[in-house]
């Protein structure tokens, strides 16, 4: 997460809470924050490497690139809403209640 806030781009192996942070750049639909690969094979690896010197020929792209991964959300505030969403929807629950609906709790001094 600090290598995308930073503007590197990430050559990831897609694993554990790699596979959730770091999305497969696809250059022909201008998406993605890094370049991933699957296997732990060395081969797969020195392919990945190659895939990703050759999109930094690209200026322009390798910018842009750096630019997803930089504006990239990681903050708790969108976990937050996501984590609430899940467990409602496994609880069979209604939508959240917006949280300036909800009553605050008083302070007791």
């Amino acid at each position: 997460m600090m290598a995308l806030r930073y503007g590197s781009v990430p050559i990831v192996r897609r694993t554990g809470g790699l596979v959730d942070t770091v999305f497969p750049h696809i250059p022909a639909e201008k998406t993605g924050t890094g370049y991933c690969f699957d296997r732990y094979e060395p081969l797969d690896l020195f392919t990945c490497m190659v895939r990703a010197w050759e999109g930094f020929q690209y200026k322009d792209y390798w910018k842009e690139l750096q630019q997803r991964g930089m504006s990239e959300d990681f903050g708790w505030k969108k976990s937050a809403i996501e984590y609430d969403k899940t467990y409602r929807r496994l609880l069979g629950l209604s939508e959240a209640i917006p949280a300036e609906a909800t009553p605050q709790p008083e302070l007791v001094a």
